[in-house]
């Protein structure tokens, strides 16, 4: 049985995976850490870092990110997870609202008797000759090009290899 949850705090310790890193990706992989962090511990398949963790993260640069940072972890209901630093503010749910009707309320033999607006239909019409005719020029001239430049192809020497000779 899965423990549902709707805030979590976590401590997440970076040091060990950073030293391996280079310096200059030292902060981007401690942000992919992070969503790793919590990704295995929450089974959540969608992580979305907020804007204040990223700013802690990134506060002393690319080459000198925190060792340990602290976050809240909340769970959302479409399953996706926000992840921020201690302190900072949590994403709140907004409950969708039914819309309100506004105005005089229409009877149903009004809606039935509105007519919808008709679609357009476009009419496919057989292409002209004029059309064919052009088209068909077109892909002689083509086939032409085409023949003429096997031709000249054929018409420069054949340079044998050394091992022809």
């Amino acid at each position: 049985m899965v423990k549902t949850f709707d805030v979590r705090k976590y401590i997440i310790p970076l040091t060990k995976f950073l030293k391996a890193a280079p310096k200059r990706d030292r902060t981007k992989r401690s942000i992919g850490l992070v969503k790793l962090f919590v990704m295995k511990h929450t089974r959540a398949k969608v992580v979305v870092i907020g804007e204040e963790l990223n700013r802690s993260l990134w506060e002393f640069g690319e080459r000198h990110p925190k060792h340990k940072i602290s976050v809240f972890v909340q769970k959302l209901s479409d399953g996706s997870v926000f992840v921020n630093s201690e302190g900072a503010p949590l994403k709140v749910e907004k409950k969708p609202e039914e819309k309100k009707k506004e105005g005089k309320k229409e009877n149903l033999e009004e809606i039935t008797t509105k007519e919808e607006p008709k679609k357009v239909e476009e009419k496919k019409e057989a292409p002209k000759k004029e059309d064919v005719k052009k088209e068909e020029k077109a892909e002689k001239k083509s086939e032409e090009k085409k023949v003429e430049h096997k031709k000249e192809e054929k018409k420069t020497p054949h340079k044998p290899s050394k091992t022809e000779k």
